[in-house]
């Protein structure tokens, strides 16, 4: 913006695809988190159109409600088959699901360590989760120890196997993905920690 650039809300007058136009003209599109590149598959376009026309636009309320499809119950079943787990749940975006699952993974008895550069996402979901947090600098392990080290001896694991401490780990460069890392164990220089682990990610297919 400094240099008279407004980078958001620009109108894309064509389909996401590496090229978009703009104003008119052919850009290279950089930013898109359309990775695996099927919002352009004749195939999904398609089905896209036959599902509009038995379903309609939306689906008039959220998934607890009168929200759900059969035909999200049939995506779920299979991507659940796919990566051989019981069940999964699909949330229409990235963003939605951070605050959802990190919100619910936690309570009022747990702790949750996140890196100063976690996306927003995360940074909104431990907001609603009412859980104690604590936040360490970015990728530095010696202040994540001294935040581990101030945990009070009730949430020790050997003391009190049942409570569920997240330790939040920090976001890369290019996805902005912040995960918890998927070790019981966490080996910083000076002493080991247990913690429940879980992975946290915005753009996981």
């Amino acid at each position: 913006m400094a240099a008279g650039v407004y980078p958001y809300f620009r109108a894309i007058s064509s389909e996401q695809d590496s090229e978009v136009i703009i104003n008119g003209k052919k850009v290279l599109m950089f930013g898109s988190n359309c990775y695996s590149g099927l919002v352009n598959d004749p195939r999904i376009k398609e089905a896209a159109i036959e599902a509009t026309k038995k379903y309609g636009t939306g689906c008039a309320g959220s998934p607890f409600l009168n929200g759900t499809l059969d035909l999200h119950k049939k995506l779920e079943a299979r991507l659940a088959e796919y990566i051989g787990k019981e069940d999964v749940m699909v949330y229409s975006t990235g963003f939605e699901v951070n605050l959802g699952v990190v919100s619910c993974l936690t309570g009022r008895e747990d702790y949750i360590l996140w890196d100063e550069q976690d996306h927003a996402s995360i940074i909104e979901g431990r907001r609603l989760s009412f859980s104690q947090q604590c936040k360490y600098k970015h990728n530095d392990m010696e202040s994540l120890e001294q935040q581990l080290q101030r945990w009070p001896p009730s949430t020790s694991w050997r003391k009190s196997p049942n409570v569920r401490n997240i330790c939040g780990k920090s976001p890369t460069m290019l996805s902005m993905v912040s995960a918890i890392w998927a070790a019981r164990s966490v080996t910083l220089p000076h002493r080991s920690f247990r913690c429940l682990s879980a992975t946290i990610s915005r753009h996981l297919l």
